[in-house]
């Protein structure tokens, strides 16, 4: 079975398959490249992973989707609650997802900025 027909046996019509941005066929690769280790995602978590894997000696790939390196880990060091308002609070939450191309949990934001040890001072 093709993937046309596996796609029409799930209920994509003909119209879907010819509208839609995906190209079908066989991927043939210009080139093969062998590494140790494949991160995929250049976040928060995918940089720190693939710079240690690098640093500790492995061939390492670092995949992305989009043409830079997203990476807001640590955006909260060195700030300080007690001296933050909720407005200073929802500006840090709206900015760090601004940072992420709108791509945040907001609810995990809010988490970390009230329970965390340190968080946003936007006063």
């Amino acid at each position: 079975m093709n993937i046309n027909d596996n796609l029409k046996n799930n209920g994509i019509t003909d119209a879907e398959i010819e509208d839609s941005v995906c190209e079908f066929g066989n991927i043939t690769p210009e080139s093969v490249l062998d590494y140790e280790i494949v991160v995929v995602g250049a976040g928060a978590a995918g940089v720190p992973a693939a710079g240690w894997a690098a640093e500790l000696g492995a061939k390492t790939a670092l995949l992305q989707k989009s043409s830079t390196v997203v990476s807001q880990g640590n955006c909260g060091s060195a700030i300080i609650k007690s001296r933050s308002t909720e407005a200073g609070i929802a500006k840090w939450i709206h900015h760090t997802n601004s940072l992420c191309d709108w791509r945040s949990d907001t609810k995990q934001l809010r988490a970390y900025a009230e329970h965390h040890k340190t968080a946003p001072c936007l006063c």
